[in-house]
């Protein structure tokens, strides 16, 4: 199922990004887990991005993660054509 973000089509985060991104803002797991309101489980499931199709958060979610970063999503994320929309 696709969604949007602000008007945008739906993205997949890109769970080296996050880490990247959640680093260079001096954040520990556990400080964004607790911001955003998740798990620290959850985080380290994302970064690691063991299964990228299935480990991906809701947009509610992902527009958390946004918000408490204070970037744009395209900072976290990279643009695939979900498999919904191709099908």
């Amino acid at each position: 199922m696709s969604g949007t973000i602000g008007g945008m089509k739906s993205r997949i985060l890109d769970g080296p990004k996050l880490a990247a991104v959640r680093e260079d803002q001096g954040l520990t797991v556990a400080e964004l887990a607790q911001q955003v309101g998740c798990s620290v489980t959850w985080i380290n499931e994302l970064e690691a991005q063991r299964d990228p199709k299935r480990n991906q958060p809701s947009l509610r979610l992902f527009r958390r993660i946004t918000e408490v970063l204070n970037v744009h999503p395209d900072e976290i994320s990279h643009r695939r054509r979900l498999e919904s929309q191709t099908a």
